[in-house]
C-alpha cells in the first residue's frame, strides 16, 4: 500500500525479524537528485519476542520512485549516543517538562477560580 501527500510519502515495511509491519514515512524529495539507485535509508526499531528486547539496525534500499527494493537487517548491540548526549538531550526537555507542568497547574488553578465565581 502505498500513500501520498504533499509532503510524505507512505511505505510499509514488513520486518521477518520482529515480523511487524513497520510504516516508513518518507519526505517527497528524498528520492529526488541522487547519484546512484537504490540509496540506502536506515531506521532502527526494536523487536519484542518472548521477553527478549533486540534493538534491530534496518537498511532499506529505495529506488528513483520511493518504492523499497531490498532490506537488510543487523542487531545493533552498541549505543546510539553516550551517556552525555542523552543528559544534553534530555535535561532540556525535562525542564520543559516542568515549565509545562507549572504552566498546565497554574491554568487549572484559574479555570477553577473561575468556575467558582460563576457559582
Amino acid at each position: 500500500m502505498v500513500e501520498k501527500n504533499n509532503e510524505k510519502i507512505i511505505r510499509h515495511y514488513h520486518c521477518k525479524v520482529c515480523e511487524k509491519t513497520h510504516t516508513i514515512e518518507l519526505d517527497v524529495n528524498v528520492c529526488s537528485n541522487r547519484s546512484k539507485y537504490p540509496f540506502p535509508y536506515v531506521i532502527l526499531h526494536d523487536s519484542v519476542k518472548n521477553g527478549e528486547v533486540r534493538e534491530l539496525l534496518t537498511i532499506l534500499y529505495i529506488d528513483k520512485n520511493c518504492a523499497i527494493r531490498a532490506a537488510e537487517i543487523q542487531d545493533f548491540d552498541g549505543h546510539l549516543f553516550t551517556k552525555e548526549q542523552l543528559v544534553g538531550i534530555t535535561t532540556p526537555l525535562m525542564e520543559e517538562i516542568k515549565m509545562l507542568r507549572e504552566t498546565l497547574s497554574e491554568r487549572e488553578k484559574e479555570i477553577k477560580e473561575l468556575k467558582e465565581s460563576l457559582n
